[in-house]
């Protein structure tokens, strides 16, 4: 006896991921924690330029006179995922939805994207305030 199966979805595990903005790069010590991934372009000597997403602890970050250089870099984000912040430029593209967790101990996602929330540390002169965002995920 012959059956038939129809599958009208699938569900799966995979995990989505969104990039950040390109960040030009100067030059120093790794700009993020090592375990993140980060996708990197290279200067034209080194010949491969977008290399895939790797632990940021893999590359070599300084700059060398003889080329093989990080010129720019991106971060690669796993969506429903906590990433800790200690502050400075928004790490992901401003149209991206995020929630944030606050020093306060609150979390908040109710700005539509990114670009609503403050993401450096201090405000009014202060080195740190209640309202800075520790750790943050972004949303599907």
């Amino acid at each position: 006896m012959a059956t038939t199966s129809t599958v009208t979805g699938v569900l799966s595990d995979e995990p989505q991921f969104v990039f950040g903005p390109w960040i030009e790069w100067q030059g120093g010590d790794c700009p993020v924690p090592g375990d993140w991934m980060v996708q990197v372009a290279l200067d034209k000597n080194a010949g491969n330029q977008g290399l895939d997403a790797s632990a940021a602890c893999l590359f070599r970050w300084s700059h060398f006179p003889h080329g093989g250089n990080i010129t720019q870099y991106r971060v690669r984000f796993e969506v429903g995922k906590w990433y800790d912040w200690t502050g400075g430029p928004c790490p992901v593209d401003g149209d991206a939805k995020v929630e944030v967790g606050l020093r306060t101990g609150e979390t908040v996602n109710f700005y539509s994207d990114a670009r609503s929330y403050r993401w450096t540390h201090g405000f009014y002169g202060k080195p740190v305030d209640d309202h800075d965002i520790t750790r943050f995920k972004v949303l599907p």
